[in-house]
């Protein structure tokens, strides 16, 4: 490995250990306080690994992966630099990214929700307000419906048992009439028969 090639490598990882100390930072300041609890171990290790992994390829990106003592020592010299001059800086900076994103999120939510979920509200509400209006009134409708069907039903059923009950009282009337009628004719009859009878006897004497 040429000097140049080296000086170049140790420049790139003092750059890495300003990016560790910034990602350190921001993981912690986005994670919160350390809780002891299997979720936050294992989130500390895949960002140990994943910067891990973040500053092989960077070195493999530089040399060729070739590992070194002095890439360890310029790593650590940019974590401290960091630590000692920028640490400060780059927390107000982060912090005020922080507030606006946290800001801006909420404005939006609440943009959203005035222009698109309280209208949708108010229109699902209305829809439903009609739909029980309208189903309340088809039900008066038809229970209105049922009921003069039924009243109707029982009057004309009422009506039709007191003319079956005329008919049947009428026609034992009219049986009787008839009978008496036939009577009545077969004593005329007879009447006549024997009216002619004695008269012709008394023309006889």
């Amino acid at each position: 490995m040429s000097l140049d090639t080296q000086l170049l490598t140790m420049l790139h990882m003092v750059g890495a250990g300003l990016f560790l100390g910034a990602s350190f930072d921001t993981y912690f300041r986005l994670r919160g306080p350390a809780r002891r609890s299997i979720v936050y171990m294992v989130q500390d290790v895949l960002f140990w690994l994943l910067n891990g992994m973040v500053v092989f390829l960077w070195l493999k990106g530089i040399n060729h992966g070739e590992v070194r003592l002095y890439i360890f020592m310029a790593i650590a010299l940019g974590y401290a630099m960091y630590r000692s001059m920028l640490q400060t800086y780059y927390l107000r900076v982060l912090n005020t990214v922080i507030n606006v994103a946290i800001t801006t999120y909420r404005w939006t939510v609440k943009l959203l929700t005035v222009l698109i979920v309280l209208p949708i509200r108010f229109i699902f509400k209305v829809l439903l307000a009609v739909l029980v209006f309208s189903g309340s009134l088809f039900i008066g409708i038809g229970q209105s419906i049922y009921r003069f069907l039924r009243w109707g039903g029982l009057f004309l059923f009422g009506c039709g048992q007191k003319i079956r009950g005329l008919w049947k009282i009428r026609e034992p009337n009219e049986a009787a009439a008839d009978a008496t009628e036939k009577k009545e004719k077969r004593s005329v009859i007879k009447k006549g028969f024997l009216f002619r009878m004695a008269n012709k006897w008394l023309r006889r004497k």
